[in-house]
C-alpha cells in the first residue's frame, strides 16, 4: 500500500532538488547552449504522486546559464510560461522557484503537440501522447551562479491517462522540447532590443 505525497513534501522535495542542484552548479563555466542534469530525486521510490498517477521517481533537468540578473531572468521566465500557456501555481521570487506542480493538457500545449513534448509509450503506431491526457509538473529554479551569471535549472514530470479507462496511467519522459523551448524564451527576452 502507497501513501500519498503531500503537495507541501512534494513542493519541498523539489524545492530542494533544484536548490542543490543549482548550488552544484555555482562553481561551474557558463554553459553554450541547455545541457541535461541527470537523475534529480523528485519523490518516493514507488509512491503515489500529487495528480494521482504511478510515474517515474526521477526526472531530468535542463540547465541553462545566463548573463543577466537574476530579477531579470526571473520576469523574463515569467513570460515565458505565459506564452507557453502554462498558468502559475509556484511563484516565489525570493527562493527563484516557478511553475505548475499539476497542469493536465490533451493534444497541445500552446502550438507544441504533445507527442513532441513526451514520450509515453504507445501501441499500433499510435502515440500514447497524442491521445491521453497529459498530467505534467513544470518546475523552474532561476539562482545567482557568481560572476554576474544566473542559472535555470527547469524540470519537467509528467503522466498520462487514457481518458476512457480512468487509472490507466503511464509514466511519460520529458523530451527536452518544453525545457529548452523555456530557456529559449528567456534568453530572446534578455538579448539586448536592436
Amino acid at each position: 500500500m502507497t501513501s500519498e505525497v503531500q503537495p507541501s513534501v512534494r513542493r519541498a522535495s523539489l524545492l530542494l532538488a533544484l536548490t542543490a542542484l543549482s548550488a552544484c552548479a555555482a562553481g561551474k563555466a557558463p554553459d553554450v547552449a541547455p545541457a541535461p542534469v541527470t537523475g534529480v530525486p523528485l519523490g518516493t521510490a514507488g509512491g503515489r504522486r500529487g495528480f494521482g498517477l504511478e510515474v517515474t521517481t526521477r526526472a531530468d533537468g535542463v540547465e541553462t546559464t545566463y548573463t543577466a540578473s537574476v530579477s531579470a531572468v526571473f520576469t523574463a521566465l515569467e513570460a515565458a510560461f505565459a506564452a507557453t500557456e502554462i498558468p502559475l501555481t509556484l511563484r516565489d521570487p525570493a527562493k527563484g522557484s516557478i511553475g505548475n506542480e499539476g497542469y493536465k493538457f490533451r493534444r497541445k500545449l500552446a502550438d507544441l503537440p504533445s507527442r513532441r513534448l513526451f514520450d509515453c509509450g504507445g501501441t499500433s503506431g499510435m502515440p500514447n501522447a497524442e491521445t491521453y491526457t497529459i498530467k505534467m509538473s513544470v518546475l523552474s529554479n532561476v539562482r545567482d551562479a557568481g560572476g554576474g551569471t544566473v542559472t535555470l535549472v527547469t524540470v519537467v514530470q509528467a503522466s498520462a491517462e487514457n481518458p476512457n479507462y480512468p487509472g490507466s496511467g503511464v509514466a511519460c519522459s520529458s523530451t527536452g522540447v518544453l525545457e529548452n523551448r523555456l530557456a529559449a524564451a528567456v534568453k530572446n527576452r534578455l538579448a539586448p532590443s536592436r
